[in-house]
Parts: structure tokens; C-alpha cells; sequence
């Protein structure tokens, strides 16, 4: 184990050193810091010295701030929606990752900035039309990923009827969404839905009763 490097007194970005801490299982040393805004906190030494940690937490709290009262946005529609994607597609504590970002859904605006300029204008035309509880994002596809061109403002009728278009449905060991079996077996659409939907039938009779006229009705 090699010596440590006693870092009691130095600063690193807000932080200044006051004390020796302890050593984790691993033998790395943690040390007691003071913020400039007043909070202690126990760190470890490596990100200290790496410059990974220069804050108790203070500094990333005010450049999301910051980052909010320049666009001004931080109590609007628009800017809740994409960060309600981004929770989707990025984090994976969100109860919804598993549907997003673990089905390989990703979101290419990579700032608020960029899906402001492409999705701004249609969302406020959106709320005049429907109001704002009307108001959400919808992909056209369900397989793809957030985009301009693969989103839309839609009302909550419309995101339940693409997510019935786009449901995914399990047969014979795979697994395609409704629209894609509909074309695999040579099948309506509105006729797969209407059975699934309206009849009630289960799965297997859905897609593998032949089409009969009373389907066409």
C-alpha cells in the first residue's frame, strides 16, 4: 500500500480540505472538505485530485439554474416534455426506462436549445387548438427514436391509438408489433385491432382464424 498524500489545507475548485477522514474497503483515502457555501462533506481523495468532484454539490444546482433562467423556459410545457424524455431515454432509476432507453429509444436533441427550434412553434399551435393537458409528445413510430421527424403533438385519444397500433403482441414464440403482423400475415390492420379490441378474442385466435366477410363489415 503505498504512502498517502496528506491533503489537509489544499483547495480543489470550492472545496478546501480540513481533515483526514477514513480509508474504504479498497484502501482509498476520504477526507473531510468544507464548500464555499458552507456545507462539509466527506470526499474521496482520487476526486479531489482529478478534479472530478470540486463542489459539495452547489456548483452543478446553480449551472442548472443558470442553464433555466437563459431560456426562461423552466416552468413550461416544452421544457417539461423534454425532460421527460430525457428521464425515458437516459435514466435508468425512471420507471419508464425499460420501455425507452432499455428498448434501445434514444433521444437525438441533445440540448433543450435544440428541441425548442424544431418543436416550438407546433407545440404552441398544439395547446391553442387542444389546450395544454391535450398536449403531449407522440413518436409516429413507436420503434424509433425521439426526433423531428419521428414526433408529433398529440391528444391523449391519439397517443392511445398509436400505442394500439404500435402494441406489441406475442405469437408462436415472436414477438412484432400488430402493424408488422398484420403485413406478415396478409392481414388488415383494423382487422387484427377490431378482433383484439372489440370482439375480445385472445391472441392466437386473432391472427390465426382465416379472414372471414364478417371481419370486412
Amino acid at each position: 500500500m503505498s504512502k498517502r498524500i496528506d491533503l489537509t489545507g489544499q483547495k480543489f475548485g470550492r472545496l478546501k480540505v480540513l481533515k483526514f477522514s477514513h480509508v474504504n474497503s479498497k484502501y482509498s483515502p476520504y477526507w473531510l472538505c468544507r464548500c464555499e457555501c458552507g456545507k462539509e462533506k466527506i470526499i474521496k481523495g482520487a476526486d479531489l485530485r482529478n478534479k472530478k468532484i470540486k463542489s459539495c454539490g452547489c456548483l452543478k444546482r446553480e449551472r442548472v439554474i443558470e442553464r433555466s433562467r437563459k431560456h426562461g423556459d423552466k416552468n413550461t410545457k416544452l421544457y417539461a416534455t423534454f425532460q421527460g424524455i430525457k428521464q425515458r431515454c437516459t435514466n435508468m432509476n425512471s420507471q419508464a426506462y425499460n420501455n425507452y432507453g432499455g428498448r434501445g429509444i434514444r433521444c437525438e436533441w441533445v440540448t433543450y436549445e435544440e428541441f425548442k427550434k424544431d418543436m416550438h412553434d407546433s407545440c404552441l399551435e398544439h395547446i391553442k387548438e387542444h389546450g395544454k393537458k391535450q398536449t403531449t409528445i407522440d413518436r409516429i413510430n413507436n420503434d424509433g427514436n425521439y426526433s423531428k421527424e419521428n414526433c408529433r403533438w398529440a391528444t391523449q385519444k391519439e397517443q392511445c391509438n398509436n400505442f394500439r397500433r404500435n402494441r406489441y403482441v406475442t405469437f408462436k414464440g415472436r414477438t412484432k408489433t400488430v402493424s408488422q403482423w398484420a403485413d406478415f400475415l396478409g392481414i388488415k390492420e383494423y382487422n387484427i385491432l377490431d378482433r383484439l379490441n372489440k370482439l375480445n378474442w385472445n391472441i392466437e385466435k386473432a391472427l390465426s382464424v382465416p379472414i372471414k366477410k364478417i371481419d370486412n363489415k
